[in-house]
């Protein structure tokens, strides 16, 4: 009901124009959270396979696979804080605050914690089936990929704000480059069909894309 109200069938001299961002910002912001993730992931490995190290040996364990456990573990831990932490507390990653851009509600409000939770379950469902949840975006009205429909999220620029109950217009940031991201992700499609997985999903963490492409049946 929330989301009927910002429409843009009619336009009235009292609606708030607000942009939407378009793919091209938004993956510049996913490439930098990809680099920062696997950055932590990398030293939380280091620390949670000698934890798993330890208590194997203590245990007389299979000293690998408890390692192995401790570090896929801590692997994802590191991308749900993150990635939630991040939306919930500010609406946005370091990546989005690079990029300028932001996560909102559908009524302009914060991001709730909650609905943090299902935008991250959203980028998941968005990757699995060849990244089209994320392709979505490219050619959405308002610019909403899967996740963003899912949690019911809108992104725009960093500098831009509405209120509940405000009559807004969404207007694209990129209204005319649509055909590009369709025609890059037709490419990868037909030669490199893993990929797209893979690259949409590292931005999660290495063990998160590990997991996803397990999942996926992708090898």
């Amino acid at each position: 009901m929330t989301e009927n109200m910002h429409t843009d069938a009619l336009v009235t001299p009292e609606d708030l124009e607000i942009q939407v961002v378009g793919v091209g910002r938004r993956l510049l912001a996913m490439a930098l959270d990809a680099v920062f993730v696997a950055f932590l992931s990398m030293i939380g490995a280091a620390l949670a396979g000698m934890a798993g190290l330890v208590l194997s040996s203590l245990n007389s364990s299979d000293a690998e696979a408890v390692s192995n456990r401790f570090i896929i573990a801590f692997g994802l831990t590191i991308s749900v804080i993150y990635f939630i932490g991040c939306w919930a507390s500010g609406g946005q990653t370091l990546g989005d605050y690079a990029a300028t851009i932001r996560v909102v509600s559908s009524d302009g409000s914060r991001v709730s914690w909650g609905r943090a939770a299902l935008r991250f379950i959203g980028y998941i469902v968005s990757a699995i089936p060849m990244s089209i949840g994320f392709l979505w975006i490219a050619f959405d009205s308002h610019r909403q990929g899967w996740h963003d429909k899912i949690a019911h999220t809108y992104v725009i620029p960093s500098d831009q704000q509405f209120s509940p109950g405000e009559a807004v217009i969404f207007t694209p940031t990129d209204p005319e480059r649509s055909w590009i991201w369709i025609a890059i992700w037709g490419v990868l499609a037909f030669i490199a069909p893993g990929a797209l997985i893979a690259a949409s999903v590292w931005v999660l963490g290495p063990f998160m894309n590990h997991l996803i492409r397990y999942l996926a049946g992708v090898t």
